[in-house]
């Protein structure tokens, strides 16, 4: 595969046919701009967009198909989170902070609330954890659907034998017109999007089914590459099954994007001889197997994360500022 490799990368990010870079002079870099931004840090980037985002203001600038740049909201907000075509964003004023959604589509702001609005975007709905409460939003207006309680839930035991009161840990995702959402103390519980009613409620559920997971949300299954292992966890059926073990592999973290079948990974080859996330590659869920694997050498740099793709190339940075993009066409 042909190879780029980008030196003092502080960030990126990917679009369809494009590759936006942070260097460390905090100058931006794509297929077709070249602009400077002071304190630059996070990039968030659509297919017909880029939001650049300073490292200590959460202030952002707008970066168009044309290279022109401007001041995201002539930076009134902050940016807390986008997804999908929506911004999440929040101003301080005092004593008091408040919250908005932004359109991207529709380049307006959709609405303003004085109240916490949550953390998570799935599809067209803000989700948020508060005071032991679960909150279901409508992302266009912030109107409550509706809220979901979790203090008649027992009390858990954390990794390190803390006694903590019920929580979320992790959104799954909604599937069949279900919110799927991990608890702690290995508990799975579904709810109905339109009512908030509980529909499964699932306890001692394996640890491999937190964090490093994916939910492929046209076919209701929970994908998993864990340690040495890839799982699937059925929706449809509440199973779990294991589908490929490599003793010698340690899967540290993926990506996935829907309708693809494949998780984009890394992870450390040669385990437990080595113990360092040395290499990257591609897993496909249908074939079961590691399709394509790239391996650093000793003295080279080591992948924390795990790649982004676009349709013709994979990027991933190690821990030494480098980014390495390849050609994957052939291989997707």
């Amino acid at each position: 595969m042909k190879i780029n490799k980008f030196k003092n990368v502080r960030n990126f990010n990917i679009q369809k046919d494009n590759i936006i870079i942070i260097d460390k002079s905090f100058s931006v870099r794509t297929n077709k701009c070249f602009v400077k931004i002071d304190n630059a840090s996070d990039i968030y980037a659509k297919d017909n967009y880029i939001i650049i985002v300073e490292d200590y203001y959460g202030k952002g600038y707008l970066v168009d198909n044309n290279c022109n740049i401007s001041n995201f909201l002539n930076h009134t907000y902050s940016i807390s989170k986008m997804s999908e075509n929506y911004v999440l964003l929040y101003k301080d004023e005092g004593d008091s902070t408040t919250y908005g959604v932004y359109d991207l589509i529709q380049n307006k702001l959709l609405f303003t609330e004085d109240h916490y609005l949550g953390r998570d975007i799935i599809s067209d709905y803000l989700v948020g954890f508060w005071n032991s409460s679960i909150f279901f939003r409508n992302i266009r207006n912030g109107e409550l659907i509706w809220e979901y309680s979790l203090s008649d839930f027992p009390n858990y035991l954390d990794s390190f034998h803390n006694e903590l009161p019920m929580d979320v840990q992790q959104i799954a995702g909604i599937y069949n017109s279900f919110l799927w959402i991990h608890l702690g103390g290995d508990r799975l519980i579904a709810l109905d999007i339109y009512t908030g009613e509980l529909k499964h409620h699932l306890e001692n559920i394996p640890k491999s089914l937190y964090g490093n997971n994916h939910l492929n949300s046209k076919e209701g299954i929970i994908q998993i590459l864990h340690y040495h292992k890839y799982l699937e966890f059925d929706l449809n059926t509440l199973t779990l099954l294991e589908k490929y073990e490599n003793k010698n592999f340690f899967f540290r973290n993926s990506n996935y994007y829907q309708n693809d079948s494949n998780l984009y990974f890394c992870g450390v080859k040669n385990w437990p001889n080595e113990d360092w996330p040395n290499s990257f590659g591609i897993f496909d869920t249908k074939k079961l197997k590691v399709t394509w694997l790239e391996e650093q050498k000793e003295n080279e740099g080591k992948f924390f994360n795990p790649p982004l793709v676009n349709e013709k190339q994979l990027a991933i940075l190690d821990d030494m500022d480098n980014l390495l993009v390849f050609d994957i066409s052939g291989n997707v």
